[in-house]
């Protein structure tokens, strides 16, 4: 067993073992159940046929990502009363070890400050998913910020720079290239759906906000705040800093009016990350997280000869190597024959 359970219900990660790869394992049956249904779907021989095992895929297709949908929380549904502990109203309710929390919370938003996806003990030990990954990780200090990801205005801009000189006798300029800049823009909205969620999310901009100011060493030198960003597979961990941050609150927003939380409920982020990236940057490399490609560099002295995501070939020459080093996708997909003209994968 690649995870094992920890002291406080949940579980944690053997070295070596990315917590990902845990939560795949426990949904795998989920997965098996749509994998079949959808094969039996298509080899169904008629339509009568078909239509008896759409309903088999219509729940399978469900169950993949029941366990996602059943963490933003179930409002509008009947909620019996419980009897009240006094904090945050009536909370007397049993999610795992969870006390502060009822069925209509949002459990990705009851992600402490610190916490990753697979380090809390909701979902009976298996953690929490959202449907895309958005999360800051503190590299300095090893602290995860979480928020679900109504992200929106994503935008990545890329500026390279050339510095021009002009030569007497011609009227052009002459252009030397120096570098490239990197910067990634989006936003995200922060609402909470029950009170519960309500500390936890301000105690996260709170952390958020943070990012922005230096680390101090024992010496009073400061640190300065290098971040990890992860939206989706667009970037999965990338290495970069905050260059600026906005906190918006909407003029239509409610306000809580208990004292000690009398804040805006609806608040908007806007975010500019300067990307710093893990590999190294070139024509030839890897500029978002697709799974496929591998960037090992430029390493043209070994024996096996990288120029970024190719593997060069012959007589090492990038010229005559055709196609990238591709691996398969995490879910066993073969990218080559997806990728081949000659031969397509429809399938």
């Amino acid at each position: 067993m690649k995870y094992i359970p920890n002291a406080k219900g949940g579980h944690i990660a053997k070295p070596g073992v990315e917590p990902e790869v845990y939560a795949k394992e426990m949904t795998k049956d989920q997965w098996k159940k749509y994998e079949e249904a959808a094969a039996a779907y298509d080899k169904a021989e008629d339509i009568h046929k078909k239509a008896e095992i759409a309903k088999d895929l219509a729940f399978a297709t469900l169950g993949k990502y029941q366990h996602i949908t059943g963490q933003i929380g179930k409002q509008g549904s009947l909620f019996k009363q419980q009897i009240p502990i006094g904090v945050l109203g009536e909370v007397n309710v049993e999610l795992g070890n969870l006390k502060l929390a009822n069925k209509f919370t949002d459990m990705v938003n009851m992600i402490p400050y610190g916490k990753d996806y697979y380090d809390v003990n909701y979902n009976a030990g298996q953690g929490v998913d959202d449907f895309v990954k958005f999360k800051f990780r503190d590299i300095v200090n090893n602290k995860y910020i979480i928020f679900r990801a109504i992200l929106s205005g994503i935008s990545d801009s890329i500026t390279p720079e050339w510095n021009g000189t002009r030569y007497i006798g011609r009227p052009d300029q002459v252009y030397v290239y120096t570098g490239t800049d990197r910067e990634v823009g989006f936003t995200f909205e922060i609402y909470p759906k029950t009170k519960q969620e309500f500390p936890v999310l301000m105690e996260k901009l709170n952390y958020l906000i943070g990012l922005c100011y230096p680390t101090f060493t024992k010496g009073n030198r400061m640190v300065a705040p290098f971040i990890n960003l992860t939206i989706g597979d667009m970037f999965v961990g990338t290495p970069g800093f905050l260059d600026s941050l906005s906190v918006d609150v909407d003029d239509n927003s409610p306000w809580e009016l208990d004292e000690g939380l009398q804040f805006p409920h609806h608040i908007t982020c806007n975010c500019s990350f300067t990307y710093i990236g893990k590999y190294l940057p070139s024509t030839l490399g890897k500029h978002y997280e697709l799974q496929w490609l591998e960037d090992k560099g430029w390493t043209t002295k070994d024996e096996n000869r990288f120029m970024g995501t190719f593997q060069l070939e012959g007589d090492g020459k990038i010229q005559d190597t055709h196609v990238p080093h591709r691996t398969g996708l995490n879910s066993g997909g073969e990218m080559d024959k997806l990728m081949n003209p000659e031969k397509p994968n429809v399938q």
